[in-house]
């Protein structure tokens, strides 16, 4: 997410500007407190709102190796 929100500052031209749109996670308040402390848009504590958001092109999975599978393939099937 950082590197996401870095790269205009490496690469000049930008290629693309990140907006960081939604961020996930099972607790409410670690979400809540990520969306103010990161600059996200909104929390959710549903992952699958995230793959399946017309708005969102990336998606970084940044679960324990066991949970991986289901929202990578998820968010590439999409």
């Amino acid at each position: 997410m950082v590197a996401y929100s870095n790269m205009p500052k490496f690469f000049w031209p930008a290629p693309a500007v990140p907006v960081l749109k939604t961020v996930c996670d099972i607790e409410e308040s670690i979400a809540s407190d990520a969306k103010d402390r990161f600059g996200f848009e909104k929390w959710t504590t549903d992952w699958k709102e995230v793959v399946n958001d017309p708005e969102i092109d990336i998606v970084s999975v940044c679960t324990p190796n066991n949970a991986h599978a289901e929202i990578a393939i998820a968010a590439l099937s999409w």
